[in-house]
């Protein structure tokens, strides 16, 4: 999508009535307990809720969902060395924000342009 077409998305967003202004903080709080905490077992809530407070919070939590962008997201997700963690933190981040787009908070999600890294397998 070009930039042109990404910032009239924006402008839309900003000036759209219906559309509520989450911090990506207050949008994770909101999913995970309107959607998540219904059907998921203790302990996967207690692990979604430490992958949020402990690494997408500190770095995103502050950003409106309508201000996500793909190369930000991409270089958060680069920037998680654990492989394990990286992949689950990106499966919270791409699932929330699937839900803000079904919703119609967003417009499309920003986590589909993330490639998410693999771990390095050595070959010796």
């Amino acid at each position: 999508m070009n930039s042109d077409v990404e910032k009239a998305i924006q402008l839309l967003l900003q000036y759209s009535p219906n559309t509520p202004k989450y911090t990506f903080s207050d949008w994770l709080e909101k999913w995970i307990t309107t959607y998540k905490e219904p059907k998921l077992k203790k302990s996967t809530l207690r692990d979604y809720r430490r992958y949020i407070d402990t690494y997408i919070l500190p770095k995103l939590g502050n950003v409106l969902i309508s201000d996500l962008d793909g190369l930000a997201l991409q270089e958060f997700i680069n920037g998680i060395t654990a492989p394990n963690i990286r992949k689950k933190v990106s499966f919270v981040i791409k699932s929330s924000l699937q839900k803000a787009v079904k919703l119609r908070y967003i417009f499309f999600n920003p986590f589909d342009s993330v490639e998410v890294p693999r771990a390095q397998i050595n070959h010796y």
